[in-house]
């Protein structure tokens, strides 16, 4: 999907594209950077491992080390934690496109 100046709603099956001011919005484009909706809520941390995560591994990740914004570039991984029903998330920016990123995403049902 595609990350650009809107949002992303994680709790939708699939996830779907959201425009701010929209309170479903999970995590939004900072310019440059992934921010999760709502300045208050630490809900991304960056995932440095060489394979990808579990669920498990996310959950862990985000009780340790989230945050509400993190800068991204080709490459870049986060775990994400959705606002509304709390699914756990794993985000890998993959390549600039126009003004956009094109991402790929992987949701567990799982709570964290």
């Amino acid at each position: 999907m595609l990350f650009d100046d809107g949002g992303v709603d994680f709790d939708t099956d699939p996830p779907t594209k959201a425009s701010s001011p929209d309170p479903r919005i999970d995590a939004y484009n900072g310019d440059g950077s992934i921010v999760t909706y709502g300045w208050t809520l630490k809900n991304v941390a960056r995932w440095s491992g060489e394979d990808a995560p579990n669920a498990e591994d996310c959950a862990g990740l985000l009780q340790t080390h989230a945050v509400y914004e993190a800068d991204y570039d080709k490459g870049s991984r986060f775990c994400v934690r959705s606002r509304g029903l709390e699914r756990i998330v794993f985000v890998e920016f993959l390549e600039p496109i126009d003004t956009a990123w094109e991402i790929q995403v992987t949701v567990w049902n799982t709570r964290a």
